[in-house]
């Protein structure tokens, strides 16, 4: 048997999308798979960057004009366009990923006449902060799409849920693979090194710092956070927040610190590749999402051994088990999040404890070598449904 020709189709090209299609055709055998892939570069411009790294390892890149919202003639034509490619190319199994790409990347190779199809959500799009109208319209597309997908390939339990809670797929349709990290890649920063650090950074060595890292956009929850820092700050002010990330809402949150008059305990910094060391000046990292897949802001900083709050949806429930790898809070409760906080900040040994437990947790269930050996796996076995 040869090479099983896999097809990646990808317009969501940037947060944790983007780290997953990298991390896949970074490490997939290609003395047994020829990965293709499919996407746009609308999302953010350093994708650009992945495409050229992806390109040096052999692999075919087209690009696209996806577009993220819906435009009804440009993504008709973009079907069409995109089953004439899928046609010339003539992969074994297609896997689309989120939700523009899963639409047309599905119904493409349908019209392309392909049998094998795979969908990851990456959360579904009907789950998210959208209007009635909107959500009923999304529901609709997926319940055409999951028609002819083969396999869905759900990053979390809770995703596979959500498909089977509202009939899109069944059990026998349906498999389970986890994101995953390289614990090598996110060593343990000392007292020292957190020190200078701190000091490049123009942060206090002697503060509690609460770091966050993620796209400033309404699923992250920095509003939250900012209201968070209201209640914590009156009672303590030798709280810092280190907020790392680009997005839509930057200015505006940054604005609400002035506004709340905590400017001065917030530093702002913009994402890069070279993330670890903002990690490595945390004394807690908080992601106080609305929805989420199965982030890998989490599981890098467990490997750091740096203790999480987490809000408790989607995947995050997954990966931290609450009061024992780290703490688990309800989606948009200021409150709850606050006390968390300030619980972590007066009880140095929970910290450590919590710490301690994440980094065991990933080593033990959320190893991308794991994750990308299960999902070889899966293409294998689609080969043969």
């Amino acid at each position: 048997m040869g090479k099983i020709k896999i097809l990646l189709v990808l317009e969501a090209t940037a947060g944790g999308t983007r780290r997953y299609i990298t991390q896949v055709l970074s490490h997939l055998d290609l003395n047994r798979f020829e990965p293709v892939l499919f996407c746009a570069t609308n999302r953010d411009p350093a994708f650009l960057q992945d495409i050229e790294l992806i390109r040096k390892r052999g692999i075919k890149v087209l690009v696209f004009p996806m577009e993220r919202e819906i435009s009804p003639i440009s993504d008709l034509l973009l079907i069409l366009k995109m089953t004439t490619a899928i046609k010339r190319e003539k992969p074994d199994i297609v896997h689309t990923h989120s939700s523009k790409a899963g639409i047309i990347g599905r119904t493409a190779a349908r019209l392309a006449g392909l049998a094998k199809i795979a969908h990851t959500p990456h959360v579904f799009p009907f789950e998210m902060a959208v209007g009635g109208f909107k959500r009923k319209f999304y529901l609709f597309l997926e319940r055409i799409a999951a028609k002819w997908t083969t396999l869905l390939i759900a990053v979390s339990e809770a995703e596979k849920a959500v498909a089977l809670e509202y009939g899109l797929f069944n059990d026998k349709n349906t498999l389970v693979n986890t994101n995953g990290i390289d614990p090598g890649l996110w060593p343990m920063a000392d007292a020292g090194e957190r020190g200078k650090l701190r000091e490049q950074f123009g942060i206090p060595k002697d503060v509690f710092v609460v770091g966050m890292v993620g796209r400033f956009m309404p699923q992250k929850g920095h509003r939250i956070l900012i209201e968070a820092s209201e209640i914590l700050l009156k009672k303590n002010n030798n709280i810092h927040f280190v907020l790392v990330g680009d997005g839509e809402l930057k200015n505006e949150i940054r604005d609400m610190t002035v506004l709340n008059k905590t400017e001065e305990n917030f530093h702002f910094f913009e994402q890069t590749d070279k993330i670890a060391p903002y990690y490595a000046m945390f004394d807690c990292l908080v992601l106080p999402s609305l929805w989420e897949g199965c982030p890998f802001t989490v599981m890098e900083a467990m490997a750091m051994r740096i203790p999480v709050i987490a809000s408790s949806v989607g995947g995050v429930k997954e990966i931290v088990e609450d009061k024992v790898s780290g703490l688990l809070v309800p989606p948009a409760d200021t409150g709850s999040l606050a006390r968390a906080i300030e619980k972590l900040c007066e009880d140095r040994k929970l910290c450590e404890r919590l710490g301690e437990k994440g980094h065991q947790r990933i080593l033990e269930k959320f190893q991308l070598s794991e994750s990308i050996r299960r999902l070889e796996d899966i293409y294998q076995k689609m080969i043969k449904y």
